[in-house]
C-alpha cells in the first residue's frame, strides 16, 4: 500500500457498503465465485462456449461492471466501484443455481472458470471480500 489516503477512502466506502441491507448476500456471492475461480487457468472467456442464459447474463453483468469499476477506480470513487459490483451478485447466484461449473467438457469447464476468474480479479481490485467476516 503506497497511498494511505486511498486506503482510507476504500475503507470508508467498504464500511458503508457492509452496513447495507444486502451486503451479506453480495459478499457471499463474491467469495463463492472467488473460491471456485482459484481453479481457473485463464481469464479469457469465449462467448461461443457459453451454453445457457445464466452464463450469458453473468458475462453481460461482468462486462457492464468491469467498465464502470475501472472508470470509478481511475477517479478514486470507491463507493461507485462497490455499487457497480453489486450488479454481479444476483447473476452470480443465478449462475451457480443453474450451471454445473465443472462440466465434463473441458473447454466449457475452463471457460466457466475463466468467467469466474475474471469476476474474481475485478472484485479483488476493489476489495478482498474473503477477509471480511460478517457477524
Amino acid at each position: 500500500v503506497d497511498d494511505p489516503y486511498s486506503v482510507t477512502l476504500r475503507a470508508a466506502a467498504l464500511a458503508d457498503f457492509l452496513a447495507g441491507a444486502n451486503a451479506r448476500g453480495q459478499v457471499q456471492a463474491f467469495v463463492r465465485a472467488g473460491n471456485i475461480a482459484k481453479q481457473s487457468k485463464s481469464t479469457a472467456v469465449d462467448a461461443a462456449l457459453l451454453t445457457c442464459e445464466e452464463e450469458h447474463a453473468l458475462c453481460r453483468a461482468y462486462g457492464t461492471a468491469r467498465e464502470t469499476v475501472e472508470e470509478q477506480l481511475t477517479e478514486s470513487d470507491y463507493v461507485g466501484a462497490l455499487e457497480a459490483l453489486t450488479g454481479l451478485a444476483k447473476p452470480i447466484d443465478a449462475f451457480f443455481d443453474a450451471v454445473m461449473v465443472m462440466d465434463k467438457d473441458e473447454r466449457i469447464r475452463e471457460n466457466r472458470l475463466a468467467l469466474l476468474g475474471s469476476i474474481h480479479r475485478l472484485v479483488s481490485e476493489v476489495a478482498d471480500f474473503e477477509k471480511i467476516v460478517l457477524g
